[in-house]
């Protein structure tokens, strides 16, 4: 029944239309605005109808109706909780494609971006992508430019050989093609290979498309590229057999591989090829041309240049590696470095730094601020040579270039990150040598002696260190510090934390307190009074525990 109820808000009579519009019933609607004297274009303004009624499998002829009422189909509306939304995007996302081609047909533009997303982006990042909707915008127009390396290294290898399919080739193109002879307009053999060329180009294997692959490690992403690469290979042939060298390609992706370990520090191409070499890849390259791109038994060259370093041989080394027609920082790995090994293990004296100079030179380094893995940690070229203790290499290495601050202080807001005190100490690289330089030299480091810190140094008995530390900032001298001690049986450092605390018979408190509460556990009180060294606090703690011990009085 039709409800004309002239004191509905607008929202409900919007909502009641929805309901109308869900049911199909197009003349009832038509009567409602029209009792109720308003206009569809009212409710529009409202929100947005044409998207509920795509969204809610509103027959062909509903649709069409409503989107007769609008004047542009290329719009967004804010669904708040279920995010932006465009009528195109909306249909073609339900492979509505009957009325994605009305939408089309009036207006809508398959290249509209959505909050800067283009439809391919929309549909796969709400998961909404098939084969389906691919070929359907690939065949009305998108503008394949707009798939960037992101998306690419995104997609399963159906979606990329749907892309490349129907990309080129496609009914557009087809009845663009078509449309010129229809009207007879003459096309000379250069004009049509220009069509062609252009048509050909359209989509091209990028080399940041290689690049996005190479840092996922997504090698079998490779084999798929290389497949499509200037059409390396026609359609139909088998993905899974690239052993016919295209030496440009080839060439192309083994430099993309060198660009990228170097600019990166990896070794990442050494490792490509080891999958390749073990076929444990979806494809396969020949030897004679990984041959061509890499350096054979790298990793005994790699050995024996290790050798020169630690022998200051600067002329062998040049030899060697002309003999062996190598590019030097190519033994350069995720978890090696040449100056990193040199700094590590020349002396640090004049002649260990003119091995390191060579190498700056001969490998080509720019820049000291990088880093390798080490372990579950890293290491920089500053903090090998700090870590070793050897500070000629690090004073010329700040003089040059190297950040202080660089892994340890967080650049968008200036604030210490990672402590590079609990770093070296981390690594079993602080000693009391390069604790000195890190706090007392002229370069102020991001280092915070902290209480954790000096905890972690009494429980491994670290005392000379965390003495040192103390005395820095005796205001670190607390209750958890002497306890920290005394479970850890590290007598001697009770001592040292006594003769440095300022409180005097307030810290004795502090211990006296800390051996009732843990003394009837254990003989902890005996042991701590037999070990204590200072004559008056052992005098003063056995008058506290007299009765706790055997050895007070």
């Amino acid at each position: 029944m039709l409800n004309t109820n002239q004191n509905q808000t607008i929202e409900e009579k919007r909502d009641y239309v929805n309901n109308l519009i869900v049911n199909n019933n197009k003349k009832e609607i038509e009567d409602f605005l029209d009792k109720n004297g308003i206009t569809l274009k009212d409710l529009i303004n409202l929100k947005d109808i044409l998207i509920f009624s795509i969204e809610n499998n509103a027959s062909y002829e509903m649709v069409k109706y409503i989107v007769e009422q609008y004047d542009n189909l290329n719009y967004s509306v804010d669904f708040k909780l279920l995010d932006m939304k465009a009528p195109l995007f909306s249909a073609i996302a339900s492979n509505k494609f009957r009325i994605a081609d009305l939408l089309i047909q009036n207006g809508a533009d398959i290249n509209y971006e959505l909050n800067y997303l283009n439809i391919l982006y929309y549909l796969d990042s709400n998961n909404f992508l098939n084969k389906n909707n691919l070929k359907y915008i690939l065949n009305n127009g998108f503008n394949v430019k707009n798939i960037d390396s992101y998306l690419i290294n995104n997609f399963s290898d159906d979606i990329i050989k749907l892309i490349f399919k129907y990309a080129t080739y496609n009914k557009l193109f087809i009845l663009g093609l078509l449309d010129l002879y229809k009207n007879k307009k003459p096309l000379s053999t250069k004009k049509l290979r220009e069509i062609m060329d252009e048509e050909n180009n359209k989509l091209k294997v990028e080399n940041d498309f290689y690049m996005e692959a190479i840092d996922k490690e997504d090698y079998n992403k490779i084999g798929t590229l290389l497949h499509y690469d200037n059409d390396n290979n026609q359609e139909g042939e088998n993905v899974g057999s690239l052993d016919i060298p295209n030496e440009t390609n080839y060439q192309k992706l083994f430099s993309l591989f060198g660009t990228y370990d170097r600019n990166n520090h990896s070794g990442k191409k050494y490792d490509f090829v080891q999958k390749i070499k073990d076929r444990s890849l979806s494809f396969t390259i020949d030897d004679k041309t990984i041959n061509t791109y890499t350096v054979a038994n790298i990793d005994r060259i790699r050995e024996d240049i290790k050798m020169l370093i630690k022998e200051g041989a600067k002329e062998k080394i040049t030899d060697y590696v002309e003999e062996h027609c190598i590019e030097v920082k190519e033994l350069n790995t995720s978890d090696f470095d040449l100056l990193i090994y040199a700094i590590e293990n020349t002396p640090d004296n004049q002649n260990g730094l003119i091995m390191i100079l060579y190498l700056i030179v001969f490998a080509k380094y720019h820049n000291f601020n990088y880093f390798i893995k080490d372990g579950d940690s890293f290491k920089t070229p500053l903090t090998a040579a700090v870590g070793n203790n050897k500070f000629l290499s690090a004073e010329f290495l700040i003089d040059n270039g190297a950040e202080i601050d660089y892994k340890f202080v967080d650049p968008e807001n200036n604030n210490i990150s990672y402590n590079c005190l609990n770093y070296y100490y981390d690594n079993n690289k602080l000693n009391k040598e390069n604790l000195k330089y890190i706090l007392t030299g002229e370069h102020t480091f991001p280092a915070v002696v902290d209480t954790p810190l000096i905890e972690k140094l009494i429980n491994n008995n670290d005392n000379e260190m965390a003495e040192y530390l103390i005395i820095k900032v005796r205001s670190l001298i607390n209750f958890n510090l002497y306890k920290t001690a005394i479970m850890n049986r590290n007598i001697d450092m009770v001592d040292k934390l006594y003769d440095i605390d300022p409180r005097g018979l307030e810290s004795v408190k502090d211990i006296a307190d800390i051996l009732i509460d843990l003394g009837a556990e254990d003989d902890i009180v005996d042991t701590c009074l037999s070990k204590i060294r200072d004559p008056k606090l052992n005098l003063y703690l056995s008058e506290f525990l007299k009765d706790y011990c055997q050895y007070c009085y």
